[in-house]
Order: C-alpha cells, then sequence, then structure tokens
C-alpha cells in the first residue's frame, strides 16, 4: 500500500462522512454546512487512524523480479495477509465488476452535470411558494403541481408586487428582447465565420509579412475582460451614432468573435493538404474555385463547431448589451437582472427565462451534432 493510496482512500472516507453527516443536520438542526465540516474532519481523522497504522506497518512490496519479505513482526504479518488476501479476492471480482463500475462512473458524471438542467426545467414549472419552500421537491405531478405560470409571466405579462402589496400587470418584454438576441447573435456569428474564415485562409495558405505579429495582434484583442474597454467602446459609440441601434452591437459582437474564429480555422486549413487546390488549379480551375468546391466542404465540420462556440459567447453577452442597447435592442440575458423582483428573488420566473434562453443553443447544437464531433477533433492528428 502507497501513501497516495492512504490520502486517496482517507479523503473519500471523508467526503462519505462529510455527506451523510451533511445530509442528517439539514434534516435535524438545518445547518448541513456545519455538518458537512463536521462529518469531513470525523472521516479524515477516523480513516487517518486505521490507515496509517497499516502503512507503516505493511512493507511497499517488492519491485518487479524482487523477492517479497514478509515481516516478522506478528501484528504486522497479520495485516500482511489481511490486505494480501484482500489483492487476491479484488482481481477476479474486479474483472467482473469492471463493466459496471465504468457504467456507474459514467451515470455520476451524467448526474453531475445533468441534475442542474433538471433542477432548472423542474424550478420553471414550480409555484410561487413551491419554488421558495425550504423543503426540495424533485417529482412534478408526485411532489408538486406543475404550472404554466412562470412561462406566461415571461412571455405574455408580468405581475410584480409592490412594497405596500399593490400588484401590477405589465406587458412582458421578453419576447422582444428574445428576438433582438436570436438576430444579433445569429447575424453576428454569421459574419464572424465568414470574415474569419477569409482571414484563417489567408493566414494558413499564403506568406503574409508579419504573420506571427498580426496573428497574436488578432489574439490579444480578447485578452482584455469587456469591463475594461467598454467605457472606450461607449465613447466611440457616441461618436458614431450607434448607441440603442442594432448594427452597434453586431458590429462589436462580430469583432469579438473574429479572433476565436481566425485561430481555430486556421487550424483546420493548415490540416486540409494544399495539393488538393493545388490539383484543382491544374485541372483549369482557379483558386476561388478551388476554394469553394474543395477547401470549404472540408472545412465545413469546423465551420459548424466554430460557430456553435461563438453563438454561445455573443448569445451570452451581457456588459456590453447593458450599456451600449439599454433601450430598444436590449438583449434576453438583460431580462434575467430584471426578474429578481420587489425585495424577493422570483426563481420559478428566473428558472423559466433559463430554459428559454438554452432552448435555440441546444436546438443548434442538435441541428449540427453530425458535423460537431468532427469538427471539434479535426486537427488531433498530425499528417
Amino acid at each position: 500500500m502507497q501513501l497516495i493510496e492512504v490520502l486517496f482512500w482517507a479523503f473519500m472516507s471523508a467526503i462519505v462522512g462529510a455527506a451523510g453527516t451533511a445530509f442528517v443536520y439539514s434534516n435535524k438542526r438545518r445547518e448541513p454546512v456545519a455538518g458537512m465540516v463536521i462529518g469531513f474532519v470525523l472521516g479524515l481523522l477516523g480513516s487517518l487512524l486505521f490507515l496509517i497504522p497499516l502503512w507503516l506497518l505493511v512493507p511497499r512490496g517488492a519491485g518487479y523480479g524482487e523477492e517479497e519479505h514478509v515481516p516478522q513482526n506478528v501484528v504486522a504479518r497479520i495485516f500482511y495477509h489481511f490486505v494480501e488476501g484482500l489483492e487476491l479476492m479484488a482481481i477476479p471480482i474486479g474483472r467482473r465488476l469492471r463493466p459496471y463500475l465504468f457504467w456507474l462512473a459514467v451515470g455520476l458524471v451524467l448526474f453531475f452535470f445533468a441534475f442542474p438542467l433538471y433542477w432548472m426545467v423542474i424550478t420553471s414549472f414550480k409555484p410561487r411558494a413551491e419554488a421558495t419552500s425550504e423543503t426540495p421537491t424533485f417529482i412534478p405531478w408526485v411532489q408538486f403541481d406543475p404550472t404554466l405560470q412562470n412561462y406566461e409571466e415571461v412571455l405574455i405579462e408580468v405581475k410584480t408586487t409592490a412594497y405596500g402589496g399593490q400588484e401590477t400587470v405589465q406587458e412582458s418584454e421578453f419576447p422582444e428582447m428574445l428576438k433582438n438576441s436570436i438576430l444579433i447573435s445569429g447575424s453576428a456569428t454569421l459574419a464572424a465565420v465568414i470574415l474569419g474564415t477569409m482571414a484563417a485562409y489567408a493566414f494558413s495558405r499564403f506568406s503574409v509579412p508579419g504573420e506571427n505579429d498580426l496573428l497574436f495582434f488578432i489574439l490579444s484583442t480578447r485578452m482584455l475582460p469587456p469591463v475594461v474597454v467598454v467605457i472606450p467602446i461607449f465613447l466611440m459609440f457616441i461618436e458614431l451614432d450607434w448607441l440603442n441601434t442594432f448594427v452597434g452591437l453586431f458590429v462589436l459582437y462580430t469583432v469579438v468573435g473574429l479572433p476565436f474564429v481566425v485561430w481555430i480555422m486556421k487550424g483546420f486549413f493548415d490540416e486540409i493538404p494544399p495539393e488538393y487546390e493545388e490539383a484543382a488549379m491544374i485541372d483549369g480551375h482557379s483558386r476561388l474555385t478551388a476554394v469553394f468546391k474543395i477547401v470549404i466542404p472540408e472545412a465545413i465540420p469546423g465551420m459548424l463547431a466554430t460557430a456553435v462556440f461563438v453563438l454561445i459567447l455573443a448569445w451570452n453577452e451581457y456588459l456590453f448589451a447593458l450599456r451600449l442597447n439599454p433601450r430598444e435592442f436590449s438583449t434576453a440575458p438583460i431580462f434575467l437582472s430584471e426578474v429578481i423582483g420587489f425585495g424577493r428573488t422570483e426563481w420559478g420566473r428566473m428558472a423559466a427565462t433559463s430554459v428559454i434562453l438554452v432552448s435555440p443553443i441546444i436546438v443548434f447544437t442538435f441541428l449540427v451534432r453530425n458535423h460537431l464531433l468532427r469538427g471539434v477533433t479535426f486537427g488531433a492528428v498530425r499528417r
């Protein structure tokens, strides 16, 4: 037994103890954090008290081709044969359990990533009282009755309650914001992919003076966080009269996505042999015809994979849309900050908004799924 094994099993025991104690404390004392800390410490100490003597008494094992030495101490010999027996038992058991353990691991990873999405979806169908309840509910129609009230308030009309208890009803602005997001993000993604693909092809096929400096300059435009450049861009938009316009955000999102497209697509074009185009030009085709008939069809998976990432980047952008388009052309992410409510958080409405925001990205990714896998792995194997 190696020291790293001791530490690993001690840490795993501590996690199990933390989870169990946190569950007990959350039901009894409503203090899950304190229970988690106590369980982690107790699990770690208890496992170390058992594993450290085992590690000290049992030999580490001889190297390959060397004779193992059984310890002479009686207690150490007992530990030695105990561990040896466990190893002999574990070999056939491990072979039989390996497929089940693999799918168990896959299920745990899937649960880890899918449960937040599931929780968001079921929360969007919960009534306000159920969404804010201290007792969590997980199964619709069994633990609670689902409702479409949150989606109605997001898509049709919003009901807000002021401090005095007076309820007001107003038409929801989310459909208009969603339309703006689709138009701006979609058009900016299309423009960025087209322009970036042409630039990437030029960098890949031609000898451009100062190529490395130009590529670094293109990449350096993404090094600064948006909060640093929002004021200069705001002043520039004032001079160009682009504040609160479709053109302003379209140009800005296109420029923001261009560095990503250029760098990714250059890697794709580098993996496409230039002999294809040379053979086409020998047959009488122009370079432009060779590019559109031979190179672009080969690069379509990469273009679609890049478009997914650029679309996600433009779709989720918040700061620029908030400061540069505060009125008519606000995008959908701005709406999330407006559904918090007066003095309370509207969890159901926020979940419904999030479900609607995620849906277009999921649909687009599903439509290009046949090209996505080849696109994200293209270039992994060198010629």
